[in-house]
């Protein structure tokens, strides 16, 4: 989840917003430590299973919360143009963005992602294999080329 949500965000909030949604979710992280270490200050004492059940139980708390939020947030607009589904693609741009499919900001954004898209796919198709390979980024220009 914390490589997830920032590229989520990153990509799929209104613009107005990405830098400020980023900084909070850096301090709820930061705030989640804290409160951790103030859970396990509070339960270390106790002479049962307690002890870390209490700690464990709470994070299984916030993990379902997340679990349920993510089922409710559309699918990445990235994604979506990236499988071709424009249509649905702009419906998931304009309900983050709370505006109408014709809303000038969507076709703003949906030309970004497409641009983006396009330059990504312009760098070549690369497999998982690829992250364990020994060749080094030059080598991997060379042979695209």
């Amino acid at each position: 989840m914390s490589a997830i949500v920032p590229l989520y965000v990153g990509e799929a909030a209104p613009k107005k917003l990405r830098g400020s949604l980023l900084v909070l979710y850096q301090v709820q992280i930061a705030t989640g430590l804290f409160i951790a270490y103030i859970v396990n200050l509070g339960t270390h004492h106790y002479a049962s299973d307690a002890s870390w059940r209490v700690p464990i139980g709470i994070q299984l708390a916030w993990g379902i919360f997340l679990f349920g939020g993510a089922l409710v947030l559309p699918e990445s607009p990235r994604l979506l143009l990236g499988k071709g589904k424009e249509k649905e693609a702009v419906r998931a741009i304009a309900k983050l963005n709370e505006a109408n499919v014709e809303d000038p900001i969507v076709a703003e954004v949906v030309a970004e992602l497409e641009d983006a898209i396009k330059q990504e796919n312009e760098g070549g198709q690369a497999g998982w294999l690829e992250c364990f390979s020994q060749r080094s980024m030059s080598e991997c220009s060379r042979n695209q080329g």
